[in-house]
């Protein structure tokens, strides 16, 4: 499975949530121009939140539920402020999802 994230989505949200240094990132890992420029095969949203065991909340896509330490090719790590900024760009990596399954699978 491969997650499709177009540039132009992802300038969008960066700027809306000042995340400059993502989209620093993305750009950097970006291969070839085209309408969808980034690919990942694993897209995981982290944010702070102190009521977890390990200090951050977890959103994995569909599809991976488990983390894999040390796999690290094509995957998007996503660091987010809350919760609801992490449903926020689960939305924009998996656009097939409706924010209130990406709500129910944050809770």
């Amino acid at each position: 499975m491969t997650i499709t994230v177009s540039l132009e989505a992802l300038i969008e949200l960066c700027r809306l949530t000042d995340r400059r240094p993502l989209l620093a990132r993305a750009q950097a890992n970006t291969e070839m121009p085209s309408d969808v420029l980034l690919d990942y095969s694993v897209v995981y949203a982290l944010w702070p939140d102190a009521a977890e065991p390990a200090g951050y909340g977890l959103l994995m896509v569909e599809g991976f539920d488990h983390y894999v330490p040390g796999a690290m090719e094509n995957v998007g790590v996503f660091m987010c402020r809350d919760r609801a900024e992490a449903a926020a760009w689960f939305d924009l990596a998996h656009p097939a999802k409706t924010p209130e399954k990406a709500q129910a699978l944050a809770a």
